[in-house]
C-alpha cells in the first residue's frame, strides 16, 4: 500500500515525465496520472477523454448514466468520454487512474480508429483483473516510480506506452482480429534502419535491403515512408550526416577518412552534401566546434 505522501510524489513524478508519450504508430497526451490511497465519493461529472481506473484495494461502486456497478479489489474499469459518472465508497478505495487521449496528428489512421472503439465498448468493467497485462504493467510502473531513483525517460515512457496500448486488449473484445497495429511492419522497418546505420560505409542497394526483409522494393519504400515520414534516400542522408558530425566532433579523422566511413565516394561530394545540409563545410564545422569548446573551457577557468 502506498502512503499519502508517496502517492502524491508518484503522481507528480508521472505527470511531469509522462505527459506526452510517443510511439511508432500511436501517440498519447496524458492529462493526469493519479494514485489515491483512500478515494471516497466524488461528484457526478464527465470527461472529454478516456479515464482508466484500477482498484488496488477496497470496495465501492461506479455509477455511469445512473446505472450502478459494484467495485472491489482487482477491478479495472473505463470511464468513456462524455458520459456522466461517479465513484462512491464509504470506506475508501485505493485507486490508481490515468486520463488520456490519442494524439491524432501523430498517430496512424488505423490506430486512431482502433482507440475510438473504446468510446462504444460495452466491456468497460473488468473484475478480477489482477493478472491482466494492463494491471501487471501498471503495478510495475508504480513500483518502479515509487523507488524515486533516476530512471531513463525512455524506460518510463516505453513502459507507459505499453500500458496505454494494452487497454485496447483489455476493453475491446475480439480486438486481436479487428485491430491490427501492424507490428510486423514496424519490425521490418526497424531492421532496415539498423542495416542502414550499421553499413553506411558500404551501403547495400535498396533491392538488397528489400530482400533482407523478404518484401519488394516498392513495398519497402511504402512501409518506410509510412512509418518514418522519410523516404529511404532521405533517411540515409540524415544518418550519414549524424555520423559525419559525430566523427568531426569526437575524432581527428581526416576528411577523406570521414567521407569514406560515411559512404561518400569522394571528399568533394561529401563536402557538397554536408554544406547543403548544415550551411558550412565539414572543415569549418570542425573548426567552429573546436573554437566553441575552447571558449567554454576558458569560461570554466
Amino acid at each position: 500500500m502506498f502512503t499519502s505522501k508517496l502517492s502524491q510524489d508518484i503522481e507528480i513524478y508521472l505527470s511531469h515525465y509522462l505527459a506526452t508519450i510517443s510511439g511508432e504508430q500511436v501517440s498519447f497526451s496524458v492529462h493526469y496520472w493519479g494514485l489515491y490511497p483512500k478515494h471516497l465519493d466524488n461528484p457526478v461529472h464527465k470527461h472529454s477523454c478516456y479515464e482508466v481506473c484500477y482498484v488496488i484495494s477496497g470496495e465501492g461502486s461506479y455509477i455511469e448514466e445512473e446505472i450502478e456497478y459494484p467495485l472491489s479489489t482487482g477491478t479495472l474499469f473505463l470511464s468513456r468520454p462524455h458520459l456522466w459518472h461517479q465513484i462512491r465508497s464509504e470506506q475508501g478505495l485505493a485507486l490508481a487512474f490515468v486520463a488520456f487521449e490519442v494524439m491524432a496528428a501523430s498517430t496512424v489512421t488505423k490506430a486512431v480508429k482502433a482507440f475510438h472503439q473504446l468510446t462504444t465498448t460495452t466491456n468497460f468493467i473488468i473484475r478480477n483483473a489482477e493478472n491482466l497485462p494492463s494491471v501487471l504493467l501498471w503495478r510495475a510502473l508504480l513500483e518502479q516510480t515509487s523507488r524515486m531513483r533516476l530512471i531513463s525517460d525512455d524506460y518510463l515512457k516505453n513502459m507507459a506506452h505499453c500500458l496505454l496500448v494494452s487497454f485496447l486488449e483489455a476493453f475491446v473484445e475480439n480486438n486481436v482480429q479487428e485491430i491490427n497495429l501492424d507490428m510486423h511492419s514496424i519490425i521490418q522497418v526497424n531492421q532496415i534502419k539498423l542495416m542502414i546505420r550499421d553499413n553506411l560505409e558500404r551501403l547495400p542497394l535498396i533491392s538488397d535491403l528489400a530482400k533482407h526483409v523478404y518484401i519488394s522494393e516498392r513495398h519497402l519504400s511504402r512501409l518506410f515512408l509510412e512509418h518514418t515520414g522519410q523516404n529511404i534516400t532521405e533517411y540515409i542522408r540524415a544518418e550519414r550526416m549524424k555520423l559525419a558530425i559525430g566523427l568531426l566532433k569526437a575524432t581527428k579523422e581526416s576528411m577523406k577518412g570521414i567521407a569514406e566511413k560515411c559512404g561518400f565516394t569522394t571528399v568533394q561530394y561529401f563536402t557538397k552534401v554536408f554544406s547543403a545540409v548544415t550551411g558550412v563545410s565539414p572543415a569549418r564545422y570542425r573548426d567552429n566546434f573546436v573554437e566553441n569548446e575552447a571558449k567554454m573551457k576558458n569560461k570554466e577557468k
